[in-house]
């Protein structure tokens, strides 16, 4: 799987294409928006949490000019455990895994259920304590994405305007169309110093308070350790589809066109489509 920024590059920024609508208000209108969904998200998170769900990757090799050299899938089983969304792999290629492989991922499954009980704990502690500095693991992917927009609002990372946007799955939806603010230098991680060159568009639907596609671009190179790990370039993009249940928007597809070097001799092109199949509620064991 591609590595953890990356992805969550993805859930959190959006692509500058076109999207044409009418002009609700400003950067201010926007965060005011932002901040309505964001306090939304408390009464949704406990409806995701027992939610149990396969997950279907496919990557495509791309060579200089874009064109598919190879294809490869894996299908993962998410299941909810303490609190938290943890993966499993089951099938590579269509086949299920065997022998060592099987092994291998039975043993890491047990390892992060193991992780996750463990920082349960430490977040009971830290709660205890009324420990100010503790901030708890987000639990899985959409917590990820809804901290990064909640620390890309403190941060003031972008500049933007709220559209009234074109419809999606049936639904109206209004757009925060937001691009890197000027000057902007206080990313406090390698990741939000990614996500703060980028630009694009979130797509809110008004009545539910809650992000129902994004669309992402990388406008500026991203380096790591000044280049000397890697490198992200400009033109990597995101595409992040979700559809309505009645209650709250679940993830479809994701789609990322990656272009990256690591260290000084690899480069990577991909584009990678994550299928999110079978929504269905478990009970958290």
């Amino acid at each position: 799987m591609l590595p953890a920024a990356l992805l969550a590059i993805a859930a959190a920024v959006a692509n500058p294409s076109a999207t044409h609508g009418e002009p609700i208000g400003d950067k201010e209108a926007a965060r005011a928006l932002l901040a309505r969904v964001l306090e939304a998200r408390k009464a949704i998170r406990p409806l995701e949490a027992p939610l149990r769900y396969d997950q279907l990757v496919t990557t495509e090799a791309l060579d200089a000019e874009r064109r598919v050299r190879s294809t490869s899938t894996a299908l993962y089983e998410y299941r909810p455990v303490a609190g938290f969304h943890l993966w499993k792999l089951r099938e590579l290629d269509g086949q299920p895994i065997r022998g060592r492989r099987r092994a291998e991922e039975e043993r890491r499954y047990r390892e992060a259920i193991e992780n996750a009980h463990r920082q349960v704990e430490r977040d009971r502690e830290a709660a205890e304590r009324s420990d100010p500095d503790h901030e708890p693991v987000p639990r899985n992917g959409m917590d990820l994405f809804y901290r990064i927009v909640e620390d890309a609002l403190e941060l003031d990372m972008f500049d933007g305007e709220l559209l009234e946007g074109p419809s999606w799955r049936g639904r109206a939806m209004q757009v925060v169309r937001f691009r890197p603010r000027p000057g902007f230098r206080g990313a406090p991680n390698r990741m939000l110093g990614a996500v703060s060159r980028c630009a694009g568009e979130l797509w809110v639907d008004p009545e539910s308070l809650q992000i129902a596609r994004v669309r992402a671009e990388l406008i500026q190179n991203q380096n790591f350790f000044a280049g000397l790990f890697g490198r992200l370039y400009a033109g990597t993009r995101a595409d992040v589809e979700s559809e309505f249940d009645g209650r709250m928007w679940l993830p479809q597809r994701v789609t990322m066109t990656v272009d990256a070097r690591v260290f000084f001799f690899r480069r990577i092109r991909r584009q990678v489509h994550y299928d999110f199949l079978d929504f269905r509620a478990e009970a958290a064991p």
